[in-house]
């Protein structure tokens, strides 16, 4: 869960340590988050490179197995799940939950977006014969050219423009999996809308249960019944 936010102009990062006090006994660990600029410029076709700067936005917040992460930062507040997924009911109870101790802390004048983001690994048994078996959004390669797919990356952006809802889908190998015997496919979905909304309105979470229906659908209608049945 992502909700970015526009705070007053004298919040201090470092008051966001504030917030580890109600959240310390699940959330022991403090990671201090930077945000690093470059920049280049071109002289006399001569490019030049200044010194890059960094500024403290706000800290990362994760339990002792590293697996729950909140977010406390100058552009908002994130809530992560990493592994072990169970439901989205509870977990976005326990997002808004720990919203509501960063919206205490932070005072956020404004919310310009919020977002879902789910990263899935499916586990496609070798040998694949076709992609097409398992997937509806996959790449093709034309039948005259008799070679194998050895990577891909697919990245497609939707509209739902009924209820104004974007989508970024993205699809690619995981190329760091040493699981043997399955092709690891990444299907990664990011939907968000932007929006102009006063900081402490409650009518985000009404939007946020339409992105989880909405992340709902390109997933089941982005893989085949073979596929759903090994996942249910």
């Amino acid at each position: 869960v992502d909700i970015r936010t526009i705070l007053p102009n004298d919040v201090d990062p470092r008051s966001f340590e504030l917030l580890q006090d109600v959240i310390k006994e699940e959330f022991p660990i403090k990671e201090t988050r930077y945000q690093y600029e470059a920049m280049f410029e071109v002289k006399e076709n001569k490019p030049t490179a200044k010194d890059p700067t960094s500024k403290h936005i706000g800290y990362f917040f994760k339990n002792q197995a590293n697996r729950k992460i909140v977010q406390a930062r100058l552009d908002g507040f994130t809530f992560n799940l990493i592994n072990s997924y169970q439901d989205g009911d509870s977990f976005l109870q326990e997002a808004r939950k720990h919203w509501e101790s960063y919206k205490a802390q932070a005072n956020p004048v404004q919310i310009s977006r919020v977002a879902l983001r789910y990263i899935n690994r499916l586990d496609i048994p070798l040998p694949v014969n076709s992609l097409e078996e398992y997937l509806n959004i996959f790449p093709q390669v034309p039948t005259g050219l008799n070679y194998a797919l050895e990577n891909f990356f697919v990245r497609l952006e939707l509209v739902d423009t009924k209820n104004d809802n974007r989508a970024n889908v993205t699809q690619t190998i995981d190329k760091k999996s040493n699981t043997s015997g399955v092709l690891p496919l990444i299907f990664d979905i990011d939907v968000f809308r932007h929006v102009n909304m006063s900081g402490d309105d409650n009518n985000i979470w009404g939007i946020l249960e339409t992105l989880r229906s909405y992340k709902n659908s390109i997933f089941w209608e982005g893989i085949t019944d073979k596929m759903a049945d090994m996942l249910t």
